[in-house]
């Protein structure tokens, strides 16, 4: 399978464990641990999901929704899984509206991300935008 993933986070070790539990089941994974980085990337290629963390340089930001705002101009097929810690009703409502199909709370077991990943995937067909 040559599914494209985008993987933002800015914790390394999440990037490592993610990027391998993915990778060994043949998606092709990118990783970024900064928001500029991701919009590049995003910019650059259609990714068929990304999973990106809510908070990316401290931890009451909100780049993650900034990111899913670039993500729905530039490729509206992406599907999107937001992470973090502090998944309130407000925050899960207001990522829904902005475009991710998951709000998943930090940390979530390698599976539970895999299995909601494969969900989205199937709906989208694992084609990119």
């Amino acid at each position: 399978m040559d599914c494209p993933i985008l993987v933002v986070d800015d914790e390394s070790s999440f990037l490592a464990v993610v990027s391998e539990f993915f990778g060994s089941r043949g998606f092709k994974v990118t990783t970024a641990r900064e928001l500029e980085e991701a919009e590049a990337l995003v910019l650059k290629f259609p990714y068929a999901l990304v999973i990106a963390d809510l908070s990316l340089t401290k931890l009451n930001s909100d780049e993650g929704l900034r990111l899913m705002d670039l993500i729905r101009e530039r490729s509206p097929r992406t599907r999107i899984i937001l992470l973090s810690g502090r998944v309130s009703a407000e925050v899960r409502e207001e990522a829904l509206k902005r475009g991710a199909h998951a709000v998943l709370r930090k940390p979530q077991s390698l599976a539970s991300i895999g299995e909601v990943a494969q969900q989205l995937l199937e709906v989208n067909d694992g084609q990119p935008a």
